[in-house]
């Protein structure tokens, strides 16, 4: 658990910069003690990175950034309660979301967001998985559907990944 001054020290953001972004986009929810400190947990650290690295070194808007992190957020949170034992296969209702949201969102051209739901299935179920299980399955989708258009962005995310 990091206090704010370290959290600020640690990443390079100043302390009112990581108020504004909890109290304005609800970004992330430190723990707080029982005099009112904030506590932040590897994950908030983690969130608070990504926020930086996608509003500083990709020149996104904070609310598209953290848009894009409540999204990441969401999966993540499904994928880790569908896989919490890991010697269980990936359920089926897990899978099927993200494949369909991974077509989404390559069918609107978001690819940042792509790259981010990418890497963070990579990480999560390895390359066998996430290449013959869920890849596969959005490339079959964008064929017959007719969003051929969508089948470079979705080689730029895979190449991205390799």
């Amino acid at each position: 658990m990091y206090t704010i001054r370290q959290a600020s020290a640690l990443l390079g953001i100043p302390a009112v910069t990581i108020r504004a972004w909890e109290s304005r986009y609800s970004a992330i929810k430190p723990t707080r003690t029982e005099a009112g400190y904030r506590l932040f947990t590897e994950e908030n650290m983690e969130d608070l990175r990504f926020l930086k690295h996608k509003t500083d070194d990709k020149g996104m808007a904070i609310s598209q950034a953290v848009r894009l992190l409540k999204e990441q957020q969401d999966l993540r949170d499904s994928m880790a309660q569908a896989s919490a034992d890991s010697h269980k296969p990936l359920s089926e209702n897990v899978h099927e979301e993200m494949v369909q949201r991974l077509y989404e969102t390559l069918c609107n051209f978001r690819t940042d967001q792509a790259k981010t739901m990418v890497d963070l299935g990579f990480s999560m179920y390895g390359y066998d998985v996430m290449i013959y299980h869920i890849l596969f399955s959005v490339m079959i989708k964008l064929g017959p559907s007719g969003r051929k258009d969508a089948l470079p962005s979705l080689r730029s995310t895979i190449l991205h990944n390799s």
